[in-house]
């Protein structure tokens, strides 16, 4: 019995890492085919904002500034120069974060609550840096 709780427990993380990967893979083709990024339009869970946090960002100010729950996101963005973070919000909840990768692109559009209607990127680029600003269609 103890196995099969082992077997499933297993089973659940390397489905909870792929789900991350497959989020950050789908991110990243839409950026490179489409010169730009459409959140709005990911409807595979329940969101109604995000927030994009940059390198070295304190999750617990970024707590208290916007009155968010983010006690289920990584805090490697702390600590880390090579990704920016985004994190989905419902309720000022977070309910999924994507770490990705900088060398993919970095947004402008840094410590703001987006609303989902408004998430949506076009990719610029500036002195050779790809960057990713809020659309205003």
């Amino acid at each position: 019995m103890k196995r099969i709780f082992a077997l499933l427990f297993v089973c659940l993380l390397a489905c909870c890492a792929s789900n991350q990967e497959s989020m950050e893979s789908l991110i990243s083709k839409e950026i490179e085919n489409t010169k730009g990024l459409n959140l709005s339009v990911y409807n595979e869970f329940d969101w109604d904002s995000l927030i994009i946090l940059s390198p070295y960002t304190s999750l617990d100010l970024v707590e208290k500034q916007f009155y968010l729950d983010l006690s289920n996101v990584s805090n490697s963005i702390e600590m880390l120069d090579s990704i920016n973070l985004i994190i989905f919000l419902q309720n000022n909840k977070a309910v999924k974060y994507v770490e990705l990768s900088r060398n993919i692109a970095d947004f402008d559009s840094n410590h703001e609550i987006i609303d989902k209607k408004n998430a949506q990127f076009i990719l610029e680029v500036e002195k050779g840096a790809k960057i990713l600003k809020i659309s205003r269609l």
